[in-house]
């Protein structure tokens, strides 16, 4: 016998809100590369001075969470997922005014954590 792990709530609801995101980016998807790139990764906090305000509710209505929530570039659809080497899997659920090229915005909760980050070229790859 199988046991599927309970999802809660807020996972439920995360994964209605990018089901809804996936019906309207398919272009975007479409698109994706399953290859291996260079990412140019910095990180971010949700304080008021980085995002107009401290609710860490992401551009695509998810609340940013440590360790999943990446800000990407806009020609990635949200729930798009990255494994990046070192660092582990990530969710596309944010965007950013800087954020373009290969840049990805890491969301870390403290300033002293994304400040000690930096900035990183790391090796990214679309894992779903």
């Amino acid at each position: 016998m199988v046991v599927e792990p309970v999802k809660t709530d807020e996972e439920i609801k995360n994964e209605k809100i990018l089901a809804r995101w996936k019906e309207k980016q398919t272009a975007k998807w479409a698109n994706l590369s399953k290859e291996q790139f260079v990412i140019n990764a910095s990180a971010y906090t949700a304080s008021a001075d980085e995002c107009d305000n401290d609710l860490g509710i992401t551009a695509s209505g998810i609340k940013v969470q440590e360790k999943r929530t990446i800000a990407c570039p806009p020609e990635f659809p949200f729930g798009a997922k990255l494994s990046i080497e070192g660092y582990g899997t990530f969710i596309c659920e944010d965007r950013g005014g800087a954020i373009k090229g290969n840049h990805i915005d890491i969301y870390m909760e403290t300033k002293a954590e994304a400040f000690a980050f930096g900035r990183r070229n790391l090796i990214a790859q679309v894992v779903e």
